[in-house]
């Protein structure tokens, strides 16, 4: 019952589809919003020399997510769409452990390709603020190892979380309308 009544409460508002067209127009531009920040980020350092420049566009890109994040929070949206590994492949919704066993291990790829990504990317810059001398600095090779375990790891368990929170809630979902289905 619980869900036909929130589906009418939506439909009393407003046509079903005009608001999922206002939801993926909201999502396009914050995607667009996320690549022009980045862009500027970039920019702001690779002629400043400095990561001090883009602090500013830092706060601003954590504060566009957390106001989008908590408005989908107190709104109570909910799209019945399945999480994705980085390269876009649908997750398997599979709760036995031969599926969760094949989500942790796409879970670990897509932890090594954030790693390595962002990794790749930091030190680029790097190597452009301070120059090519920065690398032969003493204690390099452990601080860079430091990263790579400490970045692998948030990663991991970052995607591992929120993607089997999503993969609950779409089975839950679905268990919903079937026993709605059944009344």
């Amino acid at each position: 019952m619980k869900l036909k009544e929130t589906i009418r409460n939506l439909a009393s508002r407003g046509d079903e589809r005009t608001l999922a067209g206002v939801g993926k127009a909201s999502v396009i531009t914050l995607y667009f919003t996320y690549i022009y920040l980045i862009l500027i980020m970039v920019i702001k350092i690779l002629k400043t020399k400095s990561f001090d420049s883009s602090v500013s566009d830092v706060i601003l890109f954590l504060l566009i997510t957390a106001t989008f994040l908590i408005s989908s929070r107190l709104n109570k949206e909910y799209s019945p769409s399945l999480p994705v590994s980085m390269i876009g492949k649908t997750l398997n919704t599979d709760l036995t452990g031969k599926g969760k066993q094949n989500r942790i291990f796409k879970y670990l790829r897509d932890s090594v390709i954030t790693t390595l990504s962002i990794t790749l990317g930091v030190y680029l810059l790097n190597w452009y603020t301070k120059g090519s001398d920065s690398y032969k600095e003493s204690g390099f090779l452990s601080e860079t190892v430091t990263w790579l375990i400490t970045l692998f790891v948030v990663s991991f368990f970052t995607n591992y979380s929120l993607n089997e929170r999503k993969i609950k809630k779409y089975v839950r979902y679905l268990q919903e309308l079937e026993k709605e289905e059944e009344e």
